[in-house]
């Protein structure tokens, strides 16, 4: 078994018939709304809680990078500062790569 380390896929040795490749594509994603009032509802710690363990579970790695790195604990604090920290940093990525 070799695993394909830019798409995380199980690659197979044999020759191919086709460079054609069919993918699964899910057709529904799990989307937050509302997302500059997340500390408003009661049930969000809850939910955002169990998004970090999927997170966890998926990609170790990337969790730690978005939990525990620089960035993610700037903007994971628990608190309405973390909020205002989060809020401002969006507010300054979309101005410098213009989305939004």
């Amino acid at each position: 078994m070799l695993i394909n380390p830019v798409e995380s896929r199980e690659a197979s040795l044999e020759k191919f018939d086709t460079l054609a490749v069919s993918y699964n594509i899910p057709t529904t994603v799990e989307t937050l709304t509302g997302f500059t009032k997340l500390s408003d509802d009661p049930a969000m710690p809850g939910k955002l809680k169990d998004l970090w363990a999927e997170l966890r579970t998926f990609d170790e790695r990337m969790y730690r990078h978005a939990r525990w790195g620089l960035l993610g604990i700037g903007t994971n604090l628990p608190t309405k500062v973390g909020d205002k920290v989060t809020i401002a940093g969006y507010h300054l990525a979309s101005r410098i790569f213009k989305f939004n």
